[in-house]
């Protein structure tokens, strides 16, 4: 049992008077070995873009709450910007990225790569507006559905929740981030909250009512086509009977040589043995 808690960091005082709701997200160690947390705006826009402000921002800071030396903003708890309600997040260890989640208003969720000293244009930006002072979304979402938890599951895949819908998401990426594929693997009555990949290969997820596993399916073997086999061993005999052929050549062209030699050679004289 944990004993003798200790308030690490406090941003509710950071937006005093306030309803109590878009103020909350994910915590979790990255890496680095420093600790990340989402935070609302707490309902408010402007705060979002002010970088004195802890709320509508990915916070960094290390274990025992002080600020990291490297962090973006001197001095400064905020790693990125102009968030709104963030739900989820999660570290691809295989290439460093950083994923999230972020509830739209009535359009516009949100799933980001969140870098260090980005700006996500909450309340100036919704969705993919094109701003070069802003990052655009890997995904917009129209209509919302409200995008929780993320989890990693292999380099370039992940599986999200939805609220609105109980639907359990998978994501597919490019290397460059671009999307390849977005498809429902499950859903459920009543909306999904956390996502998270166990260590024994199952993925487990929340909902108001329980804690679920769902088996994540093994990436399908890819077996060579026939076509391809078939013109693969075809060029492995044509290969095969051209090197035979050049060999016959190169042997038949030097022994003509020889004889050509032997029968040049001026009568009385022999070769000395060796």
């Amino acid at each position: 049992m944990g004993t003798s808690p200790t308030n690490i960091c406090d941003v509710v005082s950071a937006a005093a008077n306030t309803p109590p709701y878009h103020d909350g997200g994910y915590i979790k160690f990255g890496p680095d070995g420093k600790l990340y947390a989402q935070v609302g705006e707490f309902h408010q826009g402007s705060p979002a873009q002010d970088p004195s402000s802890t709320t509508g921002k990915m916070l960094r800071m290390n274990s025992d709450g002080s600020v990291p030396s490297d962090n973006p903003f001197s001095g400064s708890l905020v790693y990125a910007l102009g968030i709104r309600n963030a739900f989820g997040f999660d570290f691809n260890r295989s290439n460093g990225r950083l994923i999230a989640t972020e509830a739209g208003p009535s359009t516009d969720d949100e799933i980001n790569f969140i870098v260090k000293g980005g700006n996500y244009g909450w309340p100036t930006c919704l969705g993919m507006c094109h701003n070069p002072s802003f990052i655009d979304p890997i995904v917009a979402f129209n209509p919302v559905v409200t995008p929780t938890g993320i989890a990693t599951v292999a380099p370039n895949v992940y599986y999200f929740g939805e609220w609105n819908t109980g639907n359990l998401e998978r994501l597919e990426l490019a290397v460059n981030g671009t999307v390849v594929s977005m498809s429902q693997v499950y859903t459920q009555s009543g909306g999904i909250i956390a996502v998270e990949m166990g260590p024994n290969g199952k993925l487990y997820f929340t909902s108001p009512n329980g804690i679920y596993a769902y088996d994540v399916p093994s990436p399908p073997s890819v077996t060579p086509s026939p076509v391809y086999m078939i013109l693969g061993i075809a060029l492995i005999i044509i290969a095969i009977g051209v090197l035979t052929y050049l060999a016959i050549r190169y042997r038949s062209h030097h022994t003509s040589q020889a004889v050509a030699r032997t029968q040049e050679r001026p009568s009385g004289i022999t070769p000395l043995e060796t």
